[in-house]
Parts: C-alpha cells; sequence; structure tokens
C-alpha cells in the first residue's frame, strides 16, 4: 500500500482499506455534500455501481499487465497475481467441503 501511497496512485476520493478514510467516513460525507447542494436549491442525481464480482469479468492477464505499467513494486505484483490467479475456492454444507 505504501507504494501506492508514495506515487500518488490514490484519488483523494479513494474511501475504505485506507487508514482514517472508513466508508462510513465516505457516506458522512457525501450526505454532507448533499445536503449543502439541497439547501442550496440545487438538485442531486446519483448513479449506483455495483462491481460484486468485477474482477471476475475482466482478463486477469491484461489487468496485470496494466498494473505492472505502473512500475508496481515486484513483492507487490507477485501477491496481486497470487490472488488473482492462483485463488481456490470451497463450499461447506453440512460439514462437508467441497472440492
Amino acid at each position: 500500500m505504501e507504494f501506492f501511497f508514495q506515487n500518488s496512485y490514490f484519488n483523494n476520493k479513494q474511501y475504505g482499506f485506507i487508514k482514517v478514510r472508513s466508508t462510513v467516513l465516505q457516506l458522512l460525507k457525501i450526505m454532507d455534500d448533499w445536503t449543502a447542494q439541497l439547501d442550496s436549491g440545487g438538485h442531486v442525481d446519483v448513479i449506483y455501481t455495483d462491481f460484486a464480482k468485477s474482477l471476475d469479468t475482466v482478463s486477469h492477464q491484461i489487468l496485470l499487465l496494466k498494473i505492472k505499467t505502473y512500475n508496481t513494486d515486484t513483492d507487490l505484483l507477485l501477491w496481486i497475481t497470487d490472488v488473482l490467479c492462483n485463488r481456490k475456492r470451497c463450499v461447506v454444507l453440512n460439514g462437508e467441503k467441497s472440492s
């Protein structure tokens, strides 16, 4: 993570998984922004996006190549590769574990 901070890869609007910028804080900030907008006579348009399974819908190889273009630290790149390409899942039901 420190590599990304040192190279300014995180936008100031990034919340969650960053110290002192929780998703709860993001919700409070956006509610404050919306309230100020509405109080000044403006209006608010909202688009909700669901990124569930987003990493399952893109080519992991292309994503890894893209991440590599940012001169990402080798250890971090190996960790991301491991998470994307070498992960395994199983289901446990009634004490039985799937392969």
